[in-house]
C-alpha cells in the first residue's frame, strides 16, 4: 500500500488558511517550490502581500514580472534569491512564472528603497498582473517616476493607501492620476517630493474626499491653498504631516483645525512663519489634539 502524506489529509480550505498564516519570504520562497497543488494554490490566495523588507540586495524586475526562459539552476541565484520558484522545482523544466503571477490576488505590496533598487518596470509588472492592489507602499523607492504610477493608477483603481515619500522624480503628474483613477484613497504619503505643487493636491482633495492621513512633509512648494482644500473638502482628516512646508502660514493651521473636527495629529514643525499667537490659539480651542509646532 502506497504510503498517504499526512498534510494530503488536510482539507484545502484549512491549507489556504495555513499557508496565509506564513511569513513573507517562506510563502513567496519556499511554498511555490514544494509541489504543484500548492503553487497552484498561491494563486488563489485572497488578500496577499508582498512584503520585500526581508530581501537583501537588488529585487530583479524579473521576480514580479517572471523570466521568458527559465534559468539554468532552481539553486542559483534567481530562483534561490525570490523569484518564487520554477516549473523545474514542481515536476519538469519550463517557463519560470514571476510572482505576479503566482500571488495575482495580491492587495498589498511594500518595496521600500535602498538597496532594493526600485525601478518603474517593477511598478508596472505589478500593476498589470495584479489589479486588485488597494496598498502600495514604495517609501523612498527614488527611481520612480511619473509613469509607473500612471500606470498602477490606471491598473489599480481600489488603492486607498499610497505611499511615496522620498520619490523625489514624482511630479504633479503622479498625484493627479491617483486623484483621477481612485478616488477611494484615505491615506496619501508624499513627504519629501519636492516637485509637487498645490495644483495637484488640489485635485487630490477634490477627488478623493474620505482622505484621513495627509503627509506633505519636505514639500517646499505647498501654499496655504494646498492644506485649504484639504481642510475644505476632506473634512474626515486625523493625521496630518506639513513638516517643512515653508510657504504655511497662520491660515492654513487655523484652517485645519476649524474644518476637520476629528483631527488627532498635526505636524506643522519647522514651518517657520506660524506665529506664536495661532500656535496658542489651537493649544487652547483643541486641548486634545496633538498639534506640533
Amino acid at each position: 500500500m502506497k504510503a498517504v502524506s499526512p498534510i494530503s489529509l488536510v482539507s484545502n480550505e484549512i491549507l489556504y488558511i495555513i499557508l496565509s498564516l506564513l511569513d513573507a519570504k517562506t510563502l513567496m520562497i519556499v511554498v511555490p517550490q514544494v509541489c504543484k497543488l500548492w503553487r497552484s494554490m498561491c494563486q488563489e490566495l485572497h488578500g496577499m502581500h508582498l512584503d520585500f523588507r526581508w530581501w537583501r540586495g537588488n529585487v530583479p524586475a524579473e521576480v514580479l514580472s517572471g523570466w521568458k526562459q527559465a534559468p539554468a539552476t532552481v539553486g542559483g541565484a534567481h530562483a534561490g534569491g525570490g523569484g518564487g520558484g520554477s516549473s523545474s522545482s514542481a515536476g519538469g523544466r519550463g517557463v519560470k512564472t514571476g510572482l505576479c503571477e503566482l500571488f495575482p490576488r495580491t492587495t498589498s505590496v511594500t518595496m521600500k528603497g535602498c538597496p532594493h533598487d526600485v525601478k518603474d518596470a517593477h511598478l508596472m509588472a505589478l500593476a498589470n498582473k495584479c489589479p486588485g492592489i488597494t496598498h502600495a507602499d514604495f517609501h523612498w523607492c527614488s527611481n520612480l517616476t511619473d509613469a509607473a504610477v500612471i500606470a498602477l493608477a490606471d491598473k489599480c483603481p481600489e488603492i486607498t493607501h499610497a505611499k511615496f515619500s522620498c520619490c523625489w522624480n514624482l511630479t504633479d503628474a503622479a498625484v493627479v492620476a491617483l486623484a483621477d483613477k481612485c478616488p477611494g484613497i484615505t491615506h496619501a504619503n508624499f513627504t519629501d517630493c519636492w516637485n509637487l505643487t498645490d495644483a495637484a493636491v488640489i485635485v487630490l482633495a477634490d477627488k478623493c474626499p474620505g482622505i484621513t492621513h495627509a503627509e506633505f512633509s519636505g514639500c517646499e512648494n505647498l501654499t496655504d491653498a494646498t492644506v485649504r482644500a484639504l481642510a475644505d473638502k476632506c473634512p474626515e482628516i486625523t493625521h496630518a504631516k506639513f513638516s517643512c512646508c515653508w510657504n504655511l502660514t497662520d491660515a492654513a493651521v487655523v484652517a485645519l483645525a476649524d474644518k476637520c473636527p476629528g483631527i488627532t495629529h498635526a505636524n506643522f514643525s519647522e514651518c517657520e512663519n506660524l506665529t506664536d499667537e495661532v500656535k496658542a490659539s489651537i493649544e487652547a480651542q483643541r486641548p486634545n489634539c496633538n498639534f506640533i509646532f
